[in-house]
């Protein structure tokens, strides 16, 4: 899975004053936190989506929500960006284990073959050691395109609210 990360550099520009810096990153924070929620939100949205055509996923509809509850966005101060994605939560369980070689979020956003728990098989009444198989229910990359084509409009009320 990728973590999805946006953000600008402008070169060539020189600010002798520390005041229009400053004013510049203000609206750039803003504008970044305000496109990392809205993706987060959206993200959200297609996790909450009663039944899906996909099928019942892990921890993607009833249950604890955990993934849902854990899906997280902030500035980068560093790289000048915003990093929205699923927190990878510790200890064992649906929603915060790892399946060999893959998370959650990964099995959800792009599906996979993965073991079942000795849990999930004993409800199921299947031999342990079965498999699942998970078609994708991709969340973040549709929540990020979404909002990726509304990027200007983010600036613009930045400008028009900081600036």
């Amino acid at each position: 899975m990728h973590v999805m990360k946006i953000g600008w550099r402008v070169t060539g520009l020189s600010f002798k004053s520390a005041e229009v810096k400053r004013a510049l990153d203000k609206i750039e924070y803003h504008a970044l936190r305000w496109f990392g929620a809205d993706v987060r939100s959206d993200a959200r949205k297609y996790l909450q989506r009663g039944s899906s055509p996909w099928g019942a996923a892990p921890d993607s509809q009833g249950g604890t929500g955990l993934l849902r509850n854990f899906i997280l966005y902030g500035f980068d101060q560093a790289q000048r960006s915003v990093v929205v994605g699923p927190k990878l939560l510790s200890g064992r369980g649906v929603g915060r284990g790892v399946y060999p070689g893959r998370t959650v979020p990964q099995v959800l956003e792009e599906g996979a073959t993965v073991p079942m728990t000795a849990a999930s098989a004993k409800r199921l009444g299947v031999p342990v050691g079965s498999m699942a198989h998970y078609r994708p229910l991709p969340y973040m990359g549709p929540a990020f395109e979404q909002r990726l084509g509304q990027l200007d409009k983010y600036w613009r009320d930045s400008i028009k609210r900081f600036g």
